[in-house]
């Protein structure tokens, strides 16, 4: 299908052939409106307002890993209407996604003019991507493949050896046009912006250059390091240096546009500029509000306007589902409610060469159809698309072909790309893995001991001719469910005591043989802090719980005849049950030592008893039974598992 950019329709010829795709041409005029851009409108020769669905065909069929551009065809007839192009991607799916990136930079690039590249990072990214662009240096590159996920690292390399046989005009520009909101990135682009060490330093700033000169090797170092080794060495903070830095600078600009020379400019913009916006941002998203949202996207296309004026070229992105709609978004998949987005913002620019000279371009995922206004009701309509495409592959369709597409979702994209790829790549692991580690539960089998406060108990029984003492330091047995959060873990713990029993003699011939058994319990909730944060295989928290706990002494008393037991129900045994119940207050200490998913550790507290210490028997008090306290010491080892 054809399409040609046009500002007014003056007039249209429509041919149409049996058993043929009809075809519309459209001639250009003028007029003082504007009109959004579309591919032609069907490809059956029913009603357009009724269009049959597309048949998907291997000539739509984008083939990520080859230097080939079959499956564009769709673009190739409208890529010269646009100067601005943005995919939408969810971010999970890299292994897909990084190839589908490098394939439209590279298709762009050789029929669109598309020389510039912005994506959804920081500037200083961008720094460090044009720099290693034109070295190769590998340690460089090393700190990017940290920055980013596994595949789209791998994805820059390819495009280090593309960009190296362009001419010096044809060359790529990268640009991060979001907020900074990672610091390492930020350390690491100061670090390349710094002049030879020959350079002579002013003493006003040299401890700063000396920090960013040692921060970003240790940094690399940090983020090598193997996570399941524990490193010992000394603890530096990168955003707390940071800060330090663009108070300085602040201060003594002028001495840093000596020090820097012509790199002073691009070192402001990162310290100064963007780090005030990031700043400004942190405070939003930490008061929870919605400005929050609405500064960010801002943000994107204020740094695109910038970075627009300043560059020949058309330009592409892939951004998140969010930032990638034409149309102002009342209720999207991202429940971003009345949101405009990069694309609807530049779309809507005062600049007149960008008015609706944005073509977006939706992903749609075999695995996530979440996606649009009516995301319930539309979700249904990819099904035919999907089954009829070869498993692992993506395929460009046009959605004006599809009347059920078109009503939902033509005001957002131009066209769509279904993708079935099944491997989601590193992102989706990691988050996987992020869960565990960061926010986690680890369910646990306690053994230990409990001292509760029994002395009073243990005196009266013998006073009563008891055979031996219940036993004070009780063993117990439960488990445990730690859920970490950040630096606190919640702990919810049931245990149970090893249940004793002590005789009392007869007292005659005649006397009734009796026998107490004592057993307890304690459920208790509480919170931990860890203070060791930074050191993956071992963790220690103080915390502190409230529970309730509570002992059961049941007496058996056995007769030799009938007449013994003149209160027995049924038998010859009478038994009676007393209950000790209390609340707790407890404070702890608790370690664990991480083995991949397995833990091993302890715990070391002290319970105080905050109730009535005296005994009951169904609800009533018994004020002349002996004092019995669970105020006491205990300690726990424990298994646990991470799931």
């Amino acid at each position: 299908m054809i399409i040609y950019k046009s500002i007014v329709f003056k007039t249209f010829n429509l041919a149409v052939c049996l058993g043929l795709l009809s075809q519309v041409c459209l001639s250009q005029s003028e007029t003082s409106g504007a009109t959004k851009q579309s591919i032609s409108p069907t490809r059956s020769l029913g009603s357009s307002s009724e269009r049959d669905p597309i048949t998907v065909s291997s000539q739509d069929t984008l083939h990520l890993y080859d230097s080939l551009f079959v499956g564009f065809s769709l673009l190739d007839s409208i890529v010269s209407d646009y100067q601005v192009f943005i995919t939408r991607e969810n971010h999970s799916f890299t292994a897909s996604n990084a190839r589908i990136w490098l394939k439209m930079i590279k298709y762009l690039h050789a029929h669109a003019g598309v020389r510039n590249i912005m994506f959804e990072y920081g500037n200083s990214y961008g720094v460090l991507v044009n720099e290693y662009l034109k070295t190769g240096d590998t340690l460089l590159y090393n700190s990017l493949s940290n920055f980013t996920y596994t595949e789209y690292s791998e994805v820059i390399k390819e495009l280090k050896d593309f960009n190296d046989i362009l001419s010096i005009r044809d060359k790529l520009y990268f640009t991060g046009i979001d907020l900074d909101r990672g610091v390492y990135p930020i350390a690491k682009a100061l670090n390349q912006l710094l002049p030879d060490d020959e350079i002579e330093v002013p003493d006003s700033i040299a401890i700063h250059i000396a920090s960013i000169k040692s921060l970003a090797p240790y940094n690399d170092f940090k983020l090598d390091q193997d996570e399941n080794v524990n490193y010992n060495g000394f603890q530096f903070k990168t955003g707390s240096t940071l800060e330090l830095i663009h108070k300085n600078f602040k201060r003594r600009k002028e001495d840093y546009s000596q020090y820097l020379g012509e790199d002073y400019t691009a070192f402001e913009q990162i310290i100064l500029t963007e780090y005030n916006a990031r700043q400004r941002w942190q405070a939003l998203q930490t008061a929870g509000a919605i400005q929050e949202y609405h500064f960010r996207e801002q943000y994107l296309y204020q740094r695109f306007m910038e970075e627009y004026q300043t560059h020949d070229g058309n330009w592409f992105g892939q951004f998140g589902r969010f930032h990638t709609t034409q149309d102002i978004q009342k209720d999207n998949s991202c429940e971003w409610f009345t949101f405009s987005s990069l694309a609807d913002r530049i779309e809507g620019s005062n600049e007149e060469e960008l008015r609706n000279n944005v073509c977006t371009i939706g992903i749609i995922y075999d695995e996530d159809r979440n996606f649009g206004p009516s995301k319930k009701e539309t979700k249904n309509i990819f099904n035919k698309y999907f089954e009829d495409m070869e498993s692992n592959s993506v395929v460009l369709l046009d959605l004006k072909m599809d009347t059920a597409l078109d009503q939902s979702f033509s005001e957002d994209f131009n066209l769509l790309l279904f993708n079935n790829y099944k491997e989601r790549g590193e992102a989706f692991n990691n988050n996987l893995n992020n869960k565990n580690r960061e926010s986690n539960t680890t369910y646990s089998l306690y053994y230990g001991m409990y001292s509760p406060n029994i002395g009073t108990l243990n005196s009266f029984f013998r006073a009563q001719n008891a055979t031996s003492d219940f036993n004070a330091g009780n063993q117990t047995f439960g488990y445990g469910a730690l859920v970490k959060n950040g630096r606190y873990t919640t702990t919810t713990n049931g245990v149970l005591f090893a249940s004793d029993e002590v005789s009392l003699l007869p007292l005659g011939p005649s006397s009734v043989a009796t026998v107490y058994n004592l057993k307890g319990m304690t459920f208790n909730q509480g919170l931990m802090y860890s203070l060791l944060p930074d050191i993956r295989m071992f963790d220690f928290r103080p915390g502190a719980s409230l529970g309730y706990s509570r002992f059961e002494l049941t007496n058996t008393e056995n007769a030799p005849s009938r007449n013994a037991l003149q209160q027995g129900f049924l038998g010859n045994t009478r038994i009676n049950k007393y209950v000790n119940d209390a609340f707790v207050i407890d404070v702890l200490l608790d370690a664990d030592i991480e083995l991949g998913i397995f833990s091993i550790g302890g715990r070391i507290g002290y319970s105080f008893d905050v109730s009535n210490k005296k005994w009951k028997t169904a609800d009533e008090r018994l004020d002349a039974s002996p004092a019995t306290s669970f105020t006491g010491w205990y300690n726990y080892v424990k298994l646990g598992v991470r799931l």
